[in-house]
């Protein structure tokens, strides 16, 4: 992330950089009847080969206002 940058340029980085991504897993609401996320699993979003040796980060979106609001409060009501 870089405060510096806009909305835009942040989805464009993280749409370039960031291996994994977030989906909801979802189960049906016995009440409704309908499908209702559950809780999120990390997965790749695509294909990955790590030849690494030693421990490494890879990249996660959290969202622009996630960072957005660590820069000007210190804290994300997001955490």
């Amino acid at each position: 992330y870089d405060p510096d940058s806009t909305k835009a340029q942040y989805l464009q980085n993280s749409e370039q950089n960031n291996v994994l991504q977030l989906a909801w897993r979802l189960a049906k609401d016995e009440t409704s009847g309908m499908l209702v996320p559950t809780w999120p699993v990390v997965m790749t979003r695509t294909d990955v080969r790590l030849l690494n040796t030693v421990p490494m980060e890879v990249g996660l979106q959290y969202g622009f206002n996630y960072w957005d609001a660590v820069v000007k409060e210190g804290v994300s009501k997001y955490i």
